[in-house]
């Protein structure tokens, strides 16, 4: 599985999202752009901390995050089922997008925990502040600074092994543990072109998504305040900073299918191409 070309890849993302445009565009705006803005929207009436959120109580506000993770999960499916169907429609990518989301959601959640026992022994310490830290014996410190640091590690080895999961779910009928041994096996000896490919869209997509987002939110903060209505500007700004996140996010999800294309195919497995 060691013959991936990025190179090939991403001309072949970038080729299939101009020319299915009109089908990911919508997929884009319901499951990434309009959850964020309402997410975005609800924080703003939100506690600033969490003790202040604790003598409130429960706010319906507080699911807002998990139901936006949620639909992060199926557009990533969806955009994955569109990217390597071509006969399918946006109506059968979602109903098959919605009946594997279980899966996608469980490994999610499994991993989170066994990524979290991993930090377990520093949790003390973290939540201890400055204060424990100091407390610490400086061998002590210099055992847990190493631990952590391996643990860091450990975290970004599994999640680029485990980059290309959800496009498995989303096309190869397997249950949970199946699917992250999957995964897992189509990314052995490619690890490292994986981890750059990462790397370069997380550098890429911070940087371009600040410039954008600085630019234009003092653009539409600026109007709102001229308007009168500073939460029209910050509204404006954040339906900014959505789509440009919902467009890299899109293309991420096209290329990991377009690289599941390649080495899916190199293991001798067509299963859901």
């Amino acid at each position: 599985m060691t013959g991936l070309s990025l190179s090939r890849a991403f001309e072949e993302a970038n080729a299939l999202v101009r020319r299915e445009a009109g089908l990911l565009a919508p997929v884009a705006l319901a499951l990434i752009v309009l959850p964020a803005i309402v997410i975005d929207l609800l924080h703003g009436g939100m506690p600033a901390s969490p003790a202040a959120a604790a003598a409130q109580g429960f706010q319906p506000a507080m699911l807002a995050n998990p139901v936006g993770l949620l639909l992060t999960l199926l557009a990533s499916l969806v955009i994955g089922l569109l990217a390597l169907r071509p006969a399918i429609s946006v109506r059968e990518a979602f109903g098959i997008g919605l009946r594997r989301l279980g899966i996608a959601a469980g490994s999610s959640l499994l991993l989170g925990v066994g990524l979290a026992l991993i930090a377990v022994p520093a949790i003390p310490v973290m939540m201890g502040g400055q204060a424990a830290v100091q407390r610490l014996n400086p061998a002590v410190s210099l055992v847990l600074l190493l631990y952590m640091a391996a643990a860091l590690a450990a975290l970004v080895f599994v999640l680029v092994r485990l980059l290309l999961l959800n496009t498995v779910i989303a096309v190869e009928r397997e249950g949970l543990l199946a699917s992250i041994r999957r995964a897992w096996r189509l990314t052995h000896g490619i690890f490292w072109r994986l981890f750059g490919l990462a790397a370069a869209f997380l550098a890429v997509s911070l940087i371009a998504t600040m410039a954008v987002v600085t630019a234009g939110g003092v653009v539409f903060l600026t109007l709102g305040r001229v308007m009168g209505d500073p939460d029209l500007g910050r509204l404006l700004a954040s339906i900014v900073a959505s789509v440009v996140n919902a467009a890299f996010l899109t293309w991420l999800y096209v290329m990991l299918a377009c690289i599941y294309r390649q080495v899916a195919g190199a293991a001798g497995s067509s299963r859901g191409i």
